[in-house]
């Protein structure tokens, strides 16, 4: 993780890391959660994407 640019990785590593453990989830009560994570994961990917294109929007003037 000492790549330069990090959040290119914290999507494509750790989201897909996220993805392989609630694939993995034993436990029936943690079994239901897995929907909510899910979109919870697909919302924070949403927010960072708008969040980039805003930061291109003001640094291109």
């Amino acid at each position: 993780m000492d790549s330069g640019s990090p959040v290119p990785e914290l999507i494509d590593v750790n989201s897909n890391r996220a993805l392989r453990a609630l694939g993995r989830v034993s436990s029936p009560a943690a079994a239901h959660r897995v929907p909510e994570l899910q979109e919870q994961l697909n919302t924070m990917k949403r927010q960072l994407v708008e969040k980039e294109e805003l930061i291109a929007t003001l640094t291109t003037g």
